[in-house]
């Protein structure tokens, strides 16, 4: 009969096991930081794409704030100028100037930002995705001046409204219907005549004088709002390109 032998391995050492645990846990330790490492730079393109989007928003809203701001600046002088003609209250001889300036004065121009980078930033989960805290803190005093400006704008909006119907009270719809050239690009043609205005009346001309008021000084303080805007634009604009090395 025979008998056979078992052969036996030798026990590992504690220390050998300890050893592969280590091993283990550095390969998934590095796996997930290599992981890591490369959202983080995914992010970081990310983030510098989103800030080279942001200056081309911002460039555009410059160009558009100084259009806006020479628009404004020639409305007031509107105002102005029917304010004079009205005091001196020669409407045989004026009261075509009037309508002239009267219909150019119930337009309006409204600044519109480039808002799309932010509202992109937004939709990714807020400016979470840009690091620099000082970017983020300029960026938000910028989306603030925006905010306060749409406010006036949209309080100019209701004063335009009220305009318009004291209009109606001292010019004529008719000579107005007949001023438009395109009604489409609301383009007036200007008078070369006089016709006569729907009432003299003093209180009637105050009346409108004093909504003529309320909107230059509307517009003035967006003239105001404008050129903080401005500045805070160039000033993020200089930000962002020093921040990241940007062109």
């Amino acid at each position: 009969m025979e008998v056979h032998a078992h052969t036996h391995t030798p026990r590992k050492k504690w220390t050998h096991y300890l050893w592969e645990f280590l091993m283990l846990f550095l390969a998934v330790f590095c796996g997930f930081f290599a992981e890591y490492k490369l959202e983080q730079t995914i992010e970081r393109h990310r983030e510098k794409d989103y800030m080279e989007s942001m200056v081309r928003d911002l460039q555009n809203d410059i160009t558009g704030i100084d259009t806006i701001i020479k628009e404004k600046k020639i409305r007031i002088g509107f105002a102005d100028s029917l304010l004079t003609l009205f005091g001196k209250r020669d409407f045989k001889n004026t009261s075509g100037s009037m309508y002239n300036i009267g219909g150019l004065l119930s337009f309006r121009s409204y600044f519109n930002p480039n808002d799309g980078t932010v509202q992109q930033l937004k939709n990714a989960g807020g400016l979470r995705l840009i690091k620099k805290r000082n970017v983020v803190d300029s960026i938000q005093v910028y989306t603030n001046h925006i905010r306060d400006l749409q406010r006036l704008q949209d309080l100019e909006e209701s004063h335009l409204i009220e305009y318009r119907s004291e209009m109606s009270k001292i010019f004529s719809a008719s000579v107005f219907n007949n001023m438009f050239a395109s009604k489409e690009a609301m383009l007036i043609k200007q008078l070369d005549t006089n016709p006569l205005l729907i009432s003299e009346d003093n209180k009637n001309i105050n009346d409108l004088s004093m909504k003529i008021v309320i909107t230059k000084g509307n517009r003035l303080s967006q003239i105001e709002d404008l050129n903080q805007l401005l500045q805070s634009a160039t000033t993020l604009i200089d930000l962002i390109k020093k921040e990241y090395k940007l062109k």
